[in-house]
């Protein structure tokens, strides 16, 4: 018969590895862990983070605009 391993969680021996974590969120540019208060670590972060979302929102804007666009178009076509 075969045995099952059995999932066993190692002890580091350090007292670390059983207190809990400060409630906190990770920088959605980096990941480092910020203060819930804070959205991003750091200001470097801060502009990148922008940059980022205005990239995704133009063309959010371009295709919502497109299918207006399109609907007009079919509504006057009748």
């Amino acid at each position: 018969m075969k045995k099952s391993k059995k999932s066993v969680r190692k002890d580091t021996g350090s007292k670390a590895f059983s207190q809990k974590v400060p409630k906190h969120h990770h920088c959605p540019v980096c990941g480092m862990p910020t203060d819930l208060d804070k959205e991003v670590c750091s200001k470097e972060c801060e502009a990148r983070f922008k940059k980022v979302r205005w990239g995704r929102v133009v063309p959010f804007i371009i295709i919502f605009g497109a299918i207006i666009y399109m609907i007009i178009r079919w509504i006057y076509q009748f």
